[in-house]
């Protein structure tokens, strides 16, 4: 190039572009702005924009773009699978467990399986250590009321200052710790036993706080099904004043194992009263009468066996003793008869389904 030769811009530098077709990088002269040209590699006619692409998006270097990595084997994996969708209610929580070790069928609901449950191998020392708190509860408890009963309790003195601090504190947390582990025992029998499983393989952890989160909506629940017996109780209060807490007590335990069920099928305890186990009473009037005679059958065994030791035998310390093995063993078939019950109303639900 000659020393003193005047460069043209519009040679030099140009119009720079790509082919929409072939995305070849063309360049062409300022002055063939808004004429038509043909693609040097595919021969398309193009029309040469006003200005440069490079000045109206930023440069990108395709040598040095960096592309974005791909995720590892694992994660590609993961992200293909489907998401899986939380089951809308316990009985659909329960039913997964199915998947994972299922069980056949029980010849009969409330029949196999259901009286022996504390004699599973994993069972039986569970069973042991509820009744060993039973024992120790009602001993206590025994002491409470014998001590009391001797020297006036509430009548002021230093003897009501000991009865306090070394018996009745005691026994709120003896039987604290004693019905919070019934609780949990009897919920994962429940809970096991409804998603169809024979045997339990995850027992509650060592846990008091753990526990006590099963009692605490046991409780709740009990006291809302004594409502309506309170309101009949009142009503008989006038003529039949012996019948007030037996009402009570009879209402509640009627009114209990719907409202439990109800309000693990709704997932919410303020929720107990539930459509699918409202839905099932008819369908299955069986299942839910063959529970409930087996269920008061039970309970009118211990009943019977802690009256014989106060009754006739006249010894509060022996009942407190002999009659905790069985009342453990009526709280553990009590929560196998009432998983039954569910897995009955869990099984119509999934035959429903089928039939839809």
């Amino acid at each position: 190039m000659p020393p003193h030769a005047v460069v043209d811009p519009e040679k030099t530098e140009g119009i720079r572009f790509p082919c929409p077709v072939c995305g070849a990088r063309i360049k062409a002269a300022k002055s063939k702005a808004g004429q038509a040209i043909d693609c040097p590699r595919c021969g398309e006619r193009l029309r040469v924009p006003d200005s440069s692409a490079d000045e109206q998006s930023p440069k990108i270097d395709r040598r040095t773009e960096k592309k974005p990595r791909r995720p590892p084997r694992l994660q590609r994996e993961q992200e293909a699978q489907p998401t899986p969708t939380a089951p809308a209610t316990v009985f659909d929580r329960l039913a997964e467990h199915r998947e994972i070790a299922p069980d056949p069928p029980p010849r009969w609901t409330f029949l196999s399986g259901v009286f022996d449950v504390v004699l599973q191998p994993t069972a039986v020392s569970r069973w042991l250590l509820l009744s060993l708190g039973f024992a120790l509860t009602g001993l206590v408890a025994t002491i409470v009321l014998a001590m009391s009963g001797a020297i006036g309790f509430g009548a002021g003195g230093p003897p009501v200052a000991v009865v306090v601090a070394f018996f009745v504190l005691p026994l709120f947390w003896l039987g604290f710790y004693t019905f919070s582990y019934a609780a949990a025992l009897g919920m994962t029998i429940l809970e096991a036993t409804a998603a169809g499983l024979h045997g339990v393989s995850e027992w509650p952890e060592p846990n008091w706080k753990e526990w006590a989160g099963r009692l605490l909506p046991l409780v709740f629940l009990f006291a809302f099904a004594a409502v309506p017996g309170w309101g009949l109780a009142e009503t008989l209060r006038a003529t039949h004043p012996e019948w007030y807490w037996p009402a009570i007590g009879v209402v509640a335990a009627v009114l209990f194992p719907f409202l439990l069920l109800g309000s693990m099928e709704s997932g919410s305890l303020f929720a107990p009263v539930s459509g699918v186990v409202v839905g099932s009473l008819l369908p299955l009037w069986w299942a839910w009468l063959a529970y409930y005679l087996l269920a008061g059958g039970l309970l009118t065994f211990g009943g019977a066996c802690i009256w014989v030791g106060w009754v006739p035998l006249k010894s509060p310390y022996l009942t407190a003793i002999v009659t905790a093995p069985v009342l453990a063993y009526v709280t553990l078939v009590e929560a196998r008869l009432l998983g039954r019950l569910a897995w009955r109303i869990g099984e119509r639900g999934v035959v429903a389904d089928e039939d839809d």
